[in-house]
């Protein structure tokens, strides 16, 4: 069972005779959401920026470079860290497309299915004049 600092502190207080208001009492019973975790961590330092200011695989690099943050040392602990990175990305790919025929904008604009119709029209994915004529 991992160590609970609020809970801990919670009881101290009680046993010192400490009485914590029901608002302190419900602060410390309940966990941070991930957004609020990434709130509090990143504008410790800094304006938070919200998580469509960027795609998702900049904030994967920001996130994962943590010890090198624009110059400073941001590193958190694993488990903060990999909060703030689900919340930052969450469902959004983190992936680096490195053809433009995989770029997100390029499949909305021809379909899931482009390569299964440029095989059966026998035209080369990447062949853009084949369609696009000007």
């Amino acid at each position: 069972m991992a160590w609970n600092f609020k809970a801990t502190l919670a009881a101290v207080l009680i046993g010192c005779g400490v009485a914590l208001s029901p608002v302190a009492n419900a602060a410390m019973a309940a966990p941070m959401t991930d957004q609020e975790l990434a709130k509090k961590e990143c504008s410790d330092c800094h304006f938070f920026y919200d998580r469509q200011f960027l795609p998702a695989f900049s904030w994967k690099r920001i996130i994962d470079n943590l010890d090198d943050h624009f110059g400073d040392d941001a590193t958190v602990d694993e488990p903060i860290r990999t909060r703030i990175l689900s919340y930052m990305t969450e469902g959004r790919s983190t992936d680096i497309p490195v053809r433009i025929t995989k770029a997100r904008w390029w499949l909305q604009a021809h379909g899931a299915n482009f390569e299964a119709f440029a095989a059966k029209s026998n035209v080369k994915v990447g062949n853009c004049g084949a369609c696009h004529r000007q």
